[in-house]
């Protein structure tokens, strides 16, 4: 009877070793895509509204981009598309020679801080 059980245990023990390598795998993968620097991106553009456009995002991700302005955070909720890309639009003017920051941090672990430091301003330099 116990060389019966073993001949009918031997293929679910082999299906269960093969599903656990490949998981293994799979999140070896993940984190080695991670690790080797796809990470995502954020490009800003600041004359009138500030508008962050966003690359490298993990597919259909819930986005949430808050910048800091003045003080000031405003916050915005955006989904990327299929290929992990995200548009927003605050429509806030930043002044000239101020800093300020965006970060954006993704339902799924993306994350990417912009910050914006403009040359020094009000600095007449005389020949």
């Amino acid at each position: 009877m116990r060389e019966g059980y073993t001949e009918a245990v031997r293929p679910l023990v082999s299906s269960l070793t093969l599903a656990l390598v490949v998981g293994a795998l799979v999140v070896t993968a993940a984190s080695a895509s991670t690790a080797a620097g796809i990470r995502p991106t954020l490009t800003v553009t600041t004359p009138g509204a500030v508008v962050v456009s966003g690359t490298r995002f993990r597919s259909n991700e819930r986005v949430t981009l808050r910048l800091v302005l003045l003080g000031q955070p405003l916050v915005k909720i955006v989904k990327t598309t299929t290929a992990g890309r995200l548009t927003a639009r605050f429509l806030q003017d930043v002044p000239e020679c101020t800093t300020f920051s965006i970060s954006a941090v993704g339902n799924r672990g993306s994350r990417v801080l912009f910050r914006e430091i403009p040359p020094p301003c009000g600095i007449v330099i005389q020949p």
